[in-house]
């Protein structure tokens, strides 16, 4: 509703000015630069995150080893974003919700008490069973109508 606010344009960090360079929490890793030296010292991307929040788990690793994530404009990729999943399966919806849970409990939920935690989980999984809903619906629509 406010890209230009610093609350509300906060996840998607759309009140930064694209065209210079920014700290940041996380990056899309389909153009992820890395050193060589950060990857020695944390590793590769996490095997049980299925295809969803790989990068955004490596970055927060990189962070807490105390190494910095850079948005940098200057460097250009074409991402057909979610090109490689544009059929919504059931199982990639669920796939989605499971590594947004896996990154939020590895990364996040040791700053937050196990209340938050819960009402965090509860959400994540509820929002789940709506998106497995609304595509169902779509699915059914789609159908071409018996006669």
């Amino acid at each position: 509703m406010f890209p230009r606010s610093r609350r509300f344009g906060r996840h998607h960090l759309t009140y930064l000015d694209e065209s210079s360079t920014h700290e940041v929490e996380g990056v899309c890793g389909a153009l992820l630069m890395i050193r060589a030296e950060a990857l020695r010292q944390i590793g590769l991307m996490d095997e049980r995150l299925f295809m969803y929040g790989d990068d955004l788990d490596w970055c927060f690793r990189a962070k807490a080893a105390g190494w910095k994530v850079y948005y940098y404009p200057k460097a250009v990729v074409t991402h057909y974003k979610s090109a490689s999943s544009k059929k919504r399966s059931s199982r990639m919806i669920y796939w989605w919700y499971r590594a947004t849970w896996m990154v939020y409990k590895k990364s996040l939920a040791p700053q937050y008490n196990h209340v938050t935690n819960g009402i965090v989980f509860v959400g994540m999984y509820s929002m789940l069973g709506v998106s497995l809903f609304v595509n169902l619906l779509r699915s059914a629509k789609a159908l071409p109508s018996r006669k």
